[in-house]
C-alpha cells in the first residue's frame, strides 16, 4: 500500500492493479481511494481475470484522461464567462465543480465536493427537485436568483456509455444583466403601449380603428387621435427612422409636441411645422420622422391634411384609391420645413381614409418581393364593407402571412377612418 501511495504521489500515470494475498474489502477500498485502478486477489488470479482487469484499467484510465481533458477545457472556457458546471452522484452529493457559480452565498465551490447539494444551496429546492427528476431521465430548465444574481440553469441526467444514469449534471449561466434588460424592455413596452390610444373615438357617421405592431419591444411608429382647437378630430400617424429605444424616445417627444400644439391650432400644417422645429433641435442629424396629420370636420364631413414625407389613401365607394401625397420633407431634416395644408376635401358615406407606415407595404421575406402598396390597397378594398377593426385585422393578417409569414423587420402601424 505504501508503494502504491508513493507511486501516485510521484505522478505515476500508468494504470495500477493491486494484487492482494486475500480478499479484504477494507484494504481493497483503501487501495482504490489511494489511486489503484482495480484489484485482484491471488486466489482469482488467472489469465482471463487478469486480461479483464487490464482492459478495465486501460479503459478507465483513458476515460479519466478524457474527462480530465474535457474538465481542463471547460475550466478554461468558464474563466471567460460567468458560468458554472457541477456533477452530482445518485445521492445528490457534489462530485465535481467547474467554474464560478455562487449559488450558495459564495460557498458553492471546489471545497463543497463530497457534500450534499441541498446542504450547500439550502434555498435551491427547485434545483434539488430538478436533480431528482434527472435521475428519472428528465431534463429541466429554470431560472434561479441568489445574492441579487439571476442564473439560467439546465439540469441533465449523466449517463455512461451503456445509457445507465450515474448521476446528474447542472450548468448555470449568470444572466443577471440580460434579465435586467429584459425587465426594462418589458416595462418600456408597457409604458409605450399606454401612449397609444386606449380606444378609437366613437363619433356618429364615422367608424375608426388604429393599431401599431412594434418590431422590437418598443418601436418608433406612432398614431394618435386628438381633438384640435376648433373641435375637429385630429388623426396622426408617424414613423421615426429606425426603431428600438431611441426611436421610442423620439416618438414620445413627438406625441407630446403634437398634442401641445393641437390645443392651439387646428391647421395640420402649422402643427407639423411646430413639431419639425422640436425634432430638428432635439435629435441627431441622422434621425428624422415621416408623418401625416389629418383634420376631420365630423360635422361638415370634410378633410384637411398635411404630410411630412408621408402619404395617405382615400378610397371611394367603389374601392378606387386617391393618393394624398406629402407636400413637405420629413420632420427634423431641415430647420424651416414649410408644411402646407391641403383641402378641404368633402367626404361622403362609403369612403375610407387609410393611413399606414411603410413597415406594412415594405414587409417581405428574406429574398422575396415586397408586400407592396397595390396589395395593401387590394386587401383594404376587398374588406371595405367590413368594420374598421375588421379591415385592420385583415390587412395585418395578410401582411404577416405574406410569403410564408416572416417576422417583420420594421414596425407596422395603420389607421382606418370609414365614413358611414
Amino acid at each position: 500500500m505504501q508503494l502504491l501511495r508513493e507511486a501516485i504521489t510521484k505522478g505515476c500515470r500508468v494504470p495500477i492493479i493491486l494484487v492482494t494475498g486475500q480478499s479484504d474489502a477494507a484494504v481493497d477500498q483503501q487501495a482504490l481511494q489511494a489511486g489503484a485502478t482495480d484489484y485482484l486477489s491471488k486466489a482469482d488470479l488467472n489469465g482471463s481475470n487478469l486480461a479483464r482487469s487490464i482492459r478495465f484499467a486501460i479503459d478507465r484510465r483513458q476515460g479519466e484522461d478524457q474527462r480530465r481533458a474535457v474538465t481542463s477545457e471547460l475550466s478554461a472556457l468558464v474563466q471567460h464567462v460567468a458560468a458554472g458546471i457541477w456533477y452530482l452522484d445518485t445521492n445528490h452529493c457534489i462530485q465535481s465543480i467547474i467554474g464560478q457559480c455562487p449559488l450558495g452565498n459564495g460557498a458553492f465551490n471546489e471545497q463543497s465536493v463530497g457534500r450534499p447539494f441541498a446542504e450547500i444551496v439550502p434555498q435551491g429546492y427547485e434545483i434539488v427537485n430538478a436533480h431528482r427528476a434527472a435521475l428519472n431521465g428528465e431534463s429541466t430548465t429554470l431560472d434561479f436568483t441568489a445574492d441579487r444574481h439571476t442564473f439560467h440553469i439546465r439540469i441533465e441526467p449523466y449517463r455512461n456509455e451503456h445509457d445507465i444514469i450515474l448521476g446528474s449534471i447542472g450548468v448555470a449561466i449568470d444572466v443577471t444583466s440580460s434579465r435586467y434588460l429584459e425587465s426594462g424592455l418589458t416595462d418600456a413596452r408597457k409604458i409605450q403601449q399606454r401612449l397609444f390610444p386606449s380606444m378609437a373615438p366613437v363619433i356618429d357617421g364615422f367608424d375608426i380603428a388604429g393599431y401599431c405592431r412594434p418590431a422590437d419591444a418598443v418601436g418608433g411608429d406612432y398614431y394618435d387621435f386628438l381633438t384640435l382647437s376648433d373641435g375637429s378630430l385630429g388623426v396622426v400617424i408617424a414613423d421615426v427612422s429606425r426603431h428600438g429605444f431611441p426611436s421610442a424616445l423620439i416618438m414620445s417627444s413627438l406625441r407630446r409636441t403634437i398634442r401641445t400644439f393641437a390645443a392651439a391650432t387646428s391647421v395640420p400644417g402649422e402643427i407639423l411645422e411646430a413639431a419639425n422645429t422640436v425634432i430638428y433641435e432635439d435629435t441627431p442629424d441622422e434621425w428624422f420622422v415621416t408623418g401625416m396629420l389629418a383634420s376631420i370636420d365630423t360635422k361638415n364631413r370634410s378633410l384637411t391634411i398635411s404630410g411630412a414625407g408621408h402619404e395617405a389613401y382615400l378610397f371611394d365607394v367603389d374601392g378606387r384609391v386617391t393618393r394624398l401625397s406629402a407636400n413637405g420633407l420629413p420632420l427634423g431634416m431641415i430647420d424651416n420645413n414649410a408644411l402646407t395644408t391641403s383641402g378641404p376635401i368633402s367626404l361622403i358615406s362609403g369612403q375610407l381614409l387609410l393611413l399606414t407606415t411603410d413597415g406594412i407595404h415594405e414587409h417581405h421575406s428574406e429574398d422575396g418581393p415586397l408586400f407592396g402598396l397595390p396589395r395593401v390597397w387590394d386587401v383594404v378594398a376587398s374588406l371595405q364593407q367590413k368594420s374598421a377593426t375588421e379591415i385592420l385585422d385583415g390587412l395585418f393578417q395578410a401582411a404577416l402571412s405574406y410569403e410564408g409569414g416572416f417576422e417583420p423587420a420594421d414596425d407596422m402601424t395603420a389607421v382606418v377612418v370609414k365614413v358611414t
